[in-house]
């Protein structure tokens, strides 16, 4: 089912290269034409890695919570890039322009929030020690810290929303990477 979605919306990322005007003035149709990829992208990754053992697991709520840990940032990146501060739009249709800079800002902060507090629970599903959970929660801190300094005060100065969206996920991932690799008996067979 999500395969022929996949298939069905994919086309509608290529009419980017033919119909360009109409995508920077439509960014929600863009949106959900888009984003629809990396989720399906994600969720065939889970279901190999689940394939590659010596029986099939079948998918379950925590590889749910698995495929929006690793979406949500992407679509988070999506909207932050796409906000502009006050006094700040351009020609080019934005998140801002259409929501308004705080409901943008806070849409795109909810998505990295929830990624952040489902990264918490997985993390106590895989028995992580401490660190995994500390790391986790400053990285949530800070997060937290630089979008609510925007959408206070949505000044140029501030909207770092872009670089704040990629440092936290790509910290967030290696958080998990690390403590797979250092903390799974099972990776290392022993």
């Amino acid at each position: 089912m999500l395969i022929t979605c996949w298939e069905a919306s994919a086309p509608l990322t290529f009419k980017w290269f033919f119909a360009e005007d109409f995508h920077r003035r439509h960014q929600v149709f863009t949106m959900f034409t888009h984003q629809p990829i990396p989720w399906a992208i994600n969720y065939f990754l889970i279901h190999v890695a689940l394939a590659s053992g010596s029986s099939y697991a079948p998918f379950s709520t925590l590889h749910w919570c698995l495929l929006a840990v690793f979406s949500l940032p992407i679509t988070a990146w999506d909207v932050s890039r796409k906000i502009r501060a006050k006094g700040n739009e351009t020609e080019y249709e934005t998140f801002s322009m259409i929501f308004g800079t705080r409901p943008a800002a806070f849409l795109a902060f909810a998505l990295l929030f929830l990624s952040g507090v489902l990264a918490f629970y997985l993390g106590r599903q895989l028995n992580f020690p401490l660190g995994f959970f500390a790391i986790d929660i400053a990285l949530l801190l800070g997060m937290t810290f630089f979008y609510f300094r925007f959408m206070w005060k949505p000044v140029l100065k501030h909207n770092v929303l872009k670089n704040v969206t990629m440092s936290f996920t790509t910290l967030l991932f290696l958080n998990f990477l690390a403590h797979i690799l250092l903390y799974e008996k099972v990776v290392w067979g022993i």
